[in-house]
């Protein structure tokens, strides 16, 4: 794979060798017959992995060999290299496996927009190491997620000291503001939760079967909730007066899927300043916080309780300030 400059981090480079390890084994498993590591290397390049040295190819074979288990080798008496039989539910290779389904997602995201210009580094995505952080953690819900497996791990949540033993069935991880969360239905409230990997401190995959995913509907969670709270309630009808400068950013990139512009609103101000809009979502304090984020540029028309709660929060914050020539910390 050719690489533009700069691009060399050390989340491209792990993916890059998930990728031509997985293509090592599909290449050994449907076609046998490689006399020459020239050959594999000739493979990789129809794959898209380009200026990729007999070294790099050496250390992905002892990578597969020391993590995964399946052995590559040139076998001489048949003088070719082979992949040996492997069990086909091998729990480390499936766990390997879902881990290169996920990353997809980023090689083809990082594809697009990557490489464009030859030599340049044309985009940097923030926040890169933050997956890698939680690899584990994730690889084994991946696991246990493609297969119907119940989890066990102990959560500590942020602000508490002791941490609690759950067993979930998971169905979803998911991204949101660059943390990873894993969502599904917990064996012991009998309901459905969200928990944040980089809170649990140990994760294993108790190989106990689950039969379905009990009508989850994640888009229909979303389409009611803001970000990742999962409230079972009725959606409250928010109308919210931004500036006009704010107004052109939530356009174009809403703040809730249920988002509609009030071009005709009835209290629409005569100067033509400002943008109007609706959502429609159950109030939590995710949302409470991205309205104080807006500071000035935006104004809750209705209802008069999401206006009395942020007013309340912004004669908090202003409490902070009551006493500017107090410099205690």
């Amino acid at each position: 794979m050719s690489k533009a400059k700069g691009s060399d981090s050390p989340f491209r480079r792990s993916i890059d060798m998930f990728f031509r390890i997985s293509a090592i084994k599909r290449r050994l498993k449907e076609k046998p017959i490689v006399t020459h590591i020239n050959q594999i290397k000739s493979f990789l390049e129809d794959e898209g992995f380009i200026n990729i040295s007999e070294r790099n190819i050496q250390r992905d074979l002892s990578s597969l060999r020391e993590h995964f288990g399946v052995n590559v080798g040139y076998n001489q008496a048949l003088r070719r290299y082979i992949i040996e039989d492997l069990p086909d539910d091998d729990p480390d290779l499936t766990q390997f496996e879902s881990l290169i389904d996920m990353a997809e997602q980023y090689r083809t995201k990082l594809n697009k927009v990557q490489g464009a210009l030859d030599g340049y580094e044309i985009i940097r995505f923030e926040h890169q190491d933050s997956l890698l952080k939680i690899k584990p953690r994730l690889t084994t819900i991946a696991q246990a997620i493609k297969q119907k497996h119940v989890i066990s791990f102990f959560y500590r949540p942020f602000g508490q000291t002791e941490e609690r033993e759950w067993n979930l069935e998971p169905y979803l991880v998911l991204e949101n503001k660059n943390r990873w969360y894993v969502i599904g239905f917990d064996l012991g409230s009998k309901s459905v939760r969200t928990f944040g990997l980089e809170r649990i401190l140990a994760i294993e995959n108790t190989y106990k079967k689950f039969d379905s995913n009990r009508n989850f509907n994640y888009n229909e969670i979303k389409s009611k909730n803001y970000g990742i709270y999962n409230i079972d309630a009725e959606p409250t009808t928010i109308i919210l007066r931004f500036s006009k400068l704010q107004g052109h950013y939530l356009v174009t990139n809403p703040i809730h899927s249920s988002q509609e512009e009030l071009p005709d609103f009835e209290g629409k101000d005569s100067s033509n300043s400002f943008t109007y809009l609706q959502v429609n979502l159950i109030p939590n304090p995710d949302f409470y916080m991205q309205l104080m984020s807006y500071h000035a540029e935006c104004k809750v028309l209705k209802p008069a309780k999401i206006q009395e709660t942020v007013v309340e929060m912004a004669k908090k914050m202003l409490e902070q300030y009551n006493n500017l020539s107090d410099t205690s910390i």
